[in-house]
């Protein structure tokens, strides 16, 4: 799996995320907030083409709970 691969799975898994941050309501708004951010600084990469900005946004979509 190459790093643009990696980064629209982890993508994939905030997504999800998001599902359950927004069952909680009003109290998960900032965790929404950091994770959506976090898929777009990957859409971002990905668009980009910088390696060193993939694997940033990769570790970023990883560290997302």
């Amino acid at each position: 799996m190459n790093i643009i691969e990696r980064i629209q799975a982890e993508a994939n898994r905030c997504r999800e995320l998001l599902t359950e941050y927004a069952n909680i309501g009003p109290v998960g708004a900032f965790g929404r907030a950091v994770i959506e951010t976090a898929i777009k600084e990957g859409e971002a990469a990905i668009a980009s083409g910088d390696a060193v900005q993939c694997v940033e946004a990769y570790k970023k979509l990883q560290n997302c709970q």
